[in-house]
């Protein structure tokens, strides 16, 4: 077996687990919050915790990497996502619950950097296929699990401990798997460096460089573009399960968004880059896409018809897919090259913050109140998209008379 083959294996193994568990704390949120007695304002910062402990660990992982290396870390990512998965279902309170998801965030931010090593000690001439497989690893985890989740439980008659158990030996499979695979290869990792290293006087440059206001205009428009999408699309996913469950719908009525969503997200994975190759390459169209998050909203809060909440699921991974995509590109185009790593971590922060915010709100509101506050953020990344537009039109004029 080819050492590229077996780079994918191990990693992608790390990606099945974790779209296995992610999406099992979604699809279940209504069964464990009763069991443990968590009140939905804690769900919601449960749900926030990944985005929390990304924020918090900030450029640990690839330090972490340099020094012990991308073998040795991928197999302790495993070993604690199974620890996470293990405690999950053990969790007799909320504490318990909150330990395992950190954990599992945790040990999940160090798949990048791992990721990035190995790509580099293998010299993979097409980096994004082994992105591409583990992105595609994780959807199909979390379509299984969300499929077949609710069912153990509603037609089984299993609790949903036990059900959870049955997603544990799962991934204990595979990640025995993954960890055959990633102690069969053997990496020269010498001299590859994947922690951000910048000289202190190329630090300085970044920090003291000022932005044009072309720049400054359109790094705002795409921090409210970002946190309106990413508000939505997060608090959409995770809470989907749970709120369709407090409308009186059985688990597995609760699963379907949930199981169409993660279907259409991969198509979308797959397919949009080529179909929609244009529509990327331009913003008018970002608007429009933005506006359907609106939609997005209202199809899914305001109605009691199942297909309709699907059909709106659907439609809010496509719309995330899509903005997903045009985001990078934009940036890609715009950041200033003297203060691009700024730049861009201004917007991803601003996208962390947004999604953090709605989730935990989310939990503490009405349901009126969440639509308004769902609205709310459809309409600044209408406002971001069409504020982008003229900056990004003359940063382009200006790149192009600079050759």
């Amino acid at each position: 077996m080819k050492p590229t083959v077996r780079a994918v294996i191990g990693t992608a193994s790390t990606y099945v687990i974790s779209g296995l568990f992610s999406t099992l704390t979604s699809v279940l949120a209504a069964y464990f919050m009763g069991d443990v007695n968590m009140a939905p304002g804690l769900l919601g910062i449960f749900f926030s915790l990944g985005g929390v402990m990304t924020a918090v660990i900030a450029s640990l992982p690839g330090r972490f990497v340099d020094k012990v290396g991308a073998k040795k870390t991928l197999i302790g990512i495993v070993i604690g996502e199974l620890l996470a998965f293990i405690l999950f279902p053990l969790s007799q309170n909320v504490p318990m619950l909150f330990a395992a998801m950190c954990i599992n965030c945790f040990v999940t931010s160090f798949s990048v950097p791992c990721n990035t090593q190995i790509m580099r000690a293998l010299e993979v001439k097409d980096p994004a296929k082994m992105l591409r497989v583990n992105s595609i690893g994780s959807s199909l985890a979390g379509m299984f699990a969300s499929f077949l989740a609710a069912r153990l439980i509603d037609n089984y008659g299993m609790d949903w401990r036990t059900a959870v158990f049955v997603f544990v030996a799962i991934g204990a499979v595979v990640g025995v798997v993954g960890i055959l695979s990633i102690l069969s290869l053997n990496l020269n990792v010498e001299g590859i460096s994947v922690a951000k290293k910048t000289d202190a006087g190329a630090k300085e440059a970044a920090k003291a460089y000022k932005y044009t206001p072309a720049e400054g205009k359109s790094c705002l428009a795409l921090c409210l573009l970002y946190i309106g999408y990413m508000g939505v699309g997060i608090t959409i996913s995770v809470w989907l399960p749970a709120l369709l469950a407090g409308k009186g719908f059985s688990g597995v009525e609760a699963s379907w968004p949930t199981t169409v969503g993660t279907t259409v997200q991969l198509l979308s994975f797959l397919l949009m880059p080529t179909l929609i190759a244009k529509a990327l390459k331009t913003t008018k169209y970002t608007p429009v896409v933005c506006g359907l998050l609106a939609v997005v909203v209202l199809g899914t809060m305001l109605t009691n018809s199942i297909l309709i909440i699907c059909v709106s699921r659907g439609l809010l991974a496509v719309c995330m897919s899509f903005l997903s995509l045009h985001v990078q590109s934009d940036m890609a185009l715009v950041a200033p090259k003297q203060a691009m790593g700024r730049y861009s971590s201004t917007v991803l922060a601003s996208a962390n913050a947004g999604g953090v915010l709605a989730v935990i709100l989310t939990g503490y509101l009405s349901t009126t109140g969440v639509i308004v506050l769902l609205l709310s953020f459809a309409v600044l990344g209408v406002v971001g998209s069409l504020m982008f537009i003229n900056p990004a039109k003359e940063i382009a004029q200006a790149n192009a008379a600079n050759g």
